[in-house]
């Protein structure tokens, strides 16, 4: 996406990009961090100008459009070449390909994911329709609905499976219920 961004808006470029925000690292723009100075030094007319900047950079990215909706790729990336990804006209080294999302990937938590099973073996049916419903996808309900979807496919395809995933250790809220139930 930021590298999409680029090319569309002049908004910083993002070098790289971890799991918490705070991890992020951006290209370096010339300047003072405003946050550093912001409370104390920075007068009004300063803070007011930073805040038209980020609302005309936020304008740009919102304002963008595009065919489908999945996830921004190179053009010339495995998945945008071996999927039906559409070339997005307003930056055409780019492709809307297939979502990344939690319901797809083979290691949630630390636990793999119907590891009995070949579901994330490339090439199995199985794998091939899971990554089906990945899109892209033309309208937003399908966008919306493709966790449920992945998931519904699991749980149909491996009920046995889904239930010995199912934590049967009572909770905190059990025993609350159970108290309230005896009242």
């Amino acid at each position: 996406m930021d590298d999409y961004a680029k090319s569309v808006s002049n908004c910083p470029r993002l070098a790289s990009l971890f799991a918490a925000p705070s991890h992020d690292v951006h290209e370096q723009i010339p300047g003072m961090v405003p946050f550093d100075i912001w409370k104390d030094v920075l007068p009004i007319d300063v803070k007011l100008n930073v805040i038209r900047q980020v609302a005309q950079h936020l304008r740009e990215l919102f304002s963008l459009r595009f065919p489908k909706a999945g996830s921004i790729y190179f053009a010339a990336d495995a998945y945008s070449r071996s999927s039906d990804a559409t070339i997005e006209r307003s930056a055409p080294g780019f492709k809307i390909g297939p979502i990344v999302s939690d319901p797809f990937y083979r290691c949630l938590g630390g636990k793999l994911d119907y590891p009995s099973t070949n579901l994330h073996s490339p090439g199995s049916p199985l794998f091939a329709a899971l990554h089906a419903l990945r899109g892209p996808f033309t309208h937003t309900g399908e966008f919306l609905a493709h966790g449920i979807r992945a998931n519904l496919f699991k749980y149909d395809t491996f009920p046995k499976e889904t239930l010995d995933m199912v934590d049967t250790t009572p909770s905190k809220s059990d025993a609350m219920l159970q108290k309230v139930k005896t009242c």
